[in-house]
């Protein structure tokens, strides 16, 4: 059955006059409510007259508000006199409660069948798919509903996603972005959502998510780097990849070959049929990443969505704002105000979708100006929203968690936010704080600054919103005092990446983009800097992946290729940004670990080929760990990562691999192995088949292609069980003018008694 509580009361006023207008096979229209009281929907009735028709929006409410609110309307009823009267609500009827409803109106109804319940709607809702199809804001929240339901084992390991995806949804306005982003997965499987910062972009993306998990998608969340998505690819099931913020929440910030492993997942998921790839960024910042990475600069442009605020008309902002209203805790005194006043905000300059999202949450309650000043105020001093939330209403233990946490890594987890903020209020001096204290601390901010949610088995948290990131960090960045504090208190390694990116040289590209401060001295910070990494690198990530554990399959957990990664990440700083001597103790520690087959072994065969490259090392080191690793990478051919890591590092010496027999053979009878195994690929499918070529296995090779035509059959089966969305279109603009916007919004002043 379905779930009507995702919808404000005009949202199923139109649903209902849609799935009527099917079902009595004429025109139903639907009126915004007025001083004819009674009329919400309307049609003409053979032999003359008219049908009226009521809706009453109480699924949370209770039978009793509904019955009595349905008898305030029976005058109406007499008043108006219809040749036929449909009573239709999203309550849950029983026969007895219909039975009552219809008694209230039996002089207008042919029977208790003109009361329609919510078991009524849900069955036109089935019954009538090309209604559906035109409504895909109850669509996408019923199936999200459903399919977390029947995915518990994946609803409990992303309840972070499901918990931000099922409060996007209510508040969210179908509008033309979502049918131009709808057409781009479509056709081409990827939608790139680029835009100006609170535009829509990750409520627009997490909406194509919630349509996804409908057509049988499963959700993957990317938090750090494009690894995570191809560690949890998987050939045999439709997947839907979302990457908020995919180039950084500030300035684009990509580790080495990102763009390419980006550019090839992404051609990756063009080619499928069965997955699809939803990225957001800011548009300044994919401006700059494709002007800087030539490996993004060649993706299909085809694949872009640029949203901006042209893309919401007048009645488009007007419904996001009544949206967020009817959904919020609001008490009914603010919400008269904005009916009253409601042009104070819809016509603002500084009208953002993400703003709108601010005010009519927890922060603008309380007292002081009334509701519409306290908001008008917010839309013309954005920056001074947070500034005098942080700097007057956060003890010194809340701001250092809040500081903590703009620089730790998208959905850290709670205790390593601990560590981190006592870390930092150690640092600034609170001696007394305890670890106690800091949990309290997240605990007060949540809901204003951060949000706890929950990853596999662990909680983890995030900024609240990405403008609180923006402010936290233009403040760390401009207050050196600050940042010398952050270096010094620094509990991860990650967070000095985040602060390498503050303290580097480097002039803005374009207007938003932000350059190092005049006043900031970055050379008095360069020894603490490294001294910093040299504290941090052997230190535990506060990154976790999903990774495959060869006994166990995939689970959420801290990465073992940190240390690889982490290695090549400082080589490649520039020099004097790191210690003197790391070089050669580090190649030292990395000779230790591959000799006890300790790492990950592609990230290893990558930073080995680089330092034979491009770094200065003792050529006696270098060989050491080059004979560690490739000793290391002979043994344990267990699994595909095993041996595409083995290959790799043979194809970097030169071509006489191809010709051993022995190795032909072996790799030939491990693929086939894996072929049983998976169904319909194994992992690695493409290094696999890549290898097979090169080897010049034919039989292979042919095998190798059969699975894939398995693998894309039965993704077009799964495709052809789809709900078509070819025949979508943008809805016309409602209408504009003041006095449809001024019904709309005095609806607000009734909302409360269950309507």
């Amino acid at each position: 059955m379905h779930d009507f509580s995702a919808l404000t009361d005009v949202e199923l006023e139109q649903l209902a006059a849609a799935l009527l207008t099917a079902e009595l096979s004429r025109p139903v229209e639907c009126f915004a409510r007025g001083p004819d009281r009674g009329i919400d929907l309307r049609w003409r009735v053979d032999g003359g007259g008219w049908g009226v028709g009521q809706c009453k929006h109480y699924q949370r409410s209770s039978f009793a508000n509904l019955r009595s609110a349905a008898k305030q309307e029976v005058l109406n009823v007499e008043r108006l006199d219809p040749a036929e009267y449909l009573f239709v609500t999203s309550y849950d009827l029983t026969v007895g409660q219909k039975d009552q409803l219809h008694e209230l109106f039996r002089r207008w109804m042919a029977g208790p069948h003109c009361v329609i319940g919510r078991n009524d709607l849900s069955a036109l809702l089935t019954k009538h798919r090309d209604v559906a199809r035109r409504h895909p804001k109850v669509v996408a929240a019923n199936a999200a509903r459903d399919w977390w339901a029947e995915h518990p084992e994946i609803a409990n390991r992303a309840s972070a996603l499901k918990d931000r995806v099922s409060k996007a949804l209510p508040r969210y306005v179908v509008n033309a972005g979502y049918y131009r982003a709808r057409a781009l997965l479509d056709q081409r499987r990827v939608c790139v959502i680029a835009g100006i910062p609170g535009i829509g972009k990750t409520m627009l993306a997490q909406f194509l998510v919630a349509e996804a998990l409908g057509e049988g998608y499963e959700p993957v969340e990317i938090s750090g780097d494009i690894s995570e998505a191809w560690a949890a690819f998987r050939e045999d099931r439709p997947q839907v990849f979302l990457y908020d913020d995919f180039l950084g929440q500030v300035r684009f910030s990509l580790q080495k070959n990102e763009d390419q492993r980006i550019s090839n997942f992404v051609e990756k998921v063009a080619a499928s049929k069965a997955k699809k790839f939803i990225l957001t960024t800011r548009e300044y910042i994919l401006k700059d990443a494709l002007a800087a990475y030539e490996k993004l600069e060649m993706l299909d442009q085809r694949m872009y969505l640029v949203l901006a605020l042209e893309d919401y008309s007048r009645a488009n902002r007007a419904k996001i704002l009544y949206n967020h209203l009817w959904h919020s805790d609001l008490d009914r005194k603010s919400l008269a105000e904005v009916a009253m006043s409601y042009q104070r905000i819809v016509d603002h300059p500084g009208y953002s979708p993400r703003l709108v999202e601010y005010c009519t949450g927890p922060a603008l309650e309380g007292e002081g100006a009334d509701f519409v000043e306290r908001f008008v105020d917010v839309l013309d001093n954005p920056d001074k929203l947070w500034r005098t939330a942080f700097d007057q209403h956060l003890t010194e233990e809340q701001k250092s968690a809040v500081v903590a946490l703009a620089t730790l890594p998208t959905d850290c987890e709670v205790d390593d936010l601990l560590t981190a903020a006592l870390s930092l209020c150690r640092e600034r001096g609170l001696r007394n704080v305890a670890l106690r204290d800091c949990r309290f601390a997240i605990e007060v901010v949540e809901g204003t600054f951060l949000s706890v949610g929950q990853t596999g088995d662990r909680p983890v948290v995030r900024i609240l919103n990405p403008s609180v990131t923006d402010f936290v960090q233009n403040r760390i960045q401009n207050d050196e005092e600050l940042l010398r504090m952050v270096l010094d208190g620094a509990a991860f390694f990650e967070q000095l990446q985040q602060m390498w990116d503050f303290l580097r040289p480097r002039p803005p590209r374009r207007l938003g983009a932000r350059a190092t401060p005049p006043g900031l001295n970055i050379e008095n910070l360069r020894s603490r800097f490294t001294a910093a990494l040299d504290r941090t690198i052997y230190e535990q990530s506060a990154l976790r992946r999903f990774e495959w554990v060869h006994a166990n399959g995939w689970k959420y957990q801290e990465s073992s290729n940190y240390f690889e990664e982490r290695v090549g990440y400082c080589m490649r700083l520039p020099a004097g940004w790191r210690p003197d001597d790391w070089p050669d103790e580090i190649f030292r520690q990395l000779e230790i670990r591959w000799r006890h087959r300790v790492g990950d072994k592609l990230s290893a065969v990558r930073l080995l080929e680089e330092a034979e490259r491009r770094f200065q090392l003792p050529a006696d080191l270098l060989a050491a760990a080059a004979r560690s690793l490739d000793r290391w990478l002979e043994v344990d051919l267990d699994e595909p990562e095993d041996w595409v890591a083995y290959l790799d590092r043979l194809a970097s010496r030169g071509g006489a691999w191809r010709a051993d027999e022995v190795l032909r053979r072996r790799y030939q009878e491990f693929v086939e192995r894996q072929l049983r195994r998976w169904s319909p690929t194994p992992p690695h499918f493409e290094d696999l088949r890549h290898y097979a070529k090169e080897f010049g296995l034919s039989s292979l090779v042919r095998q190798l292609n059969d699975a894939d035509r398995k693998a894309n059959k039965l993704a077009e089966i799964r495709e052809s069980r789809d709900v078509s969305t070819a025949a979508l279109k943008p809805p016309v603009n409602d209408a504009e003018d003041d006095a449809t916007l001024k019904k709309l919004f005095n609806r607000l002043i009734d909302r409360g008694e269950g309507d």
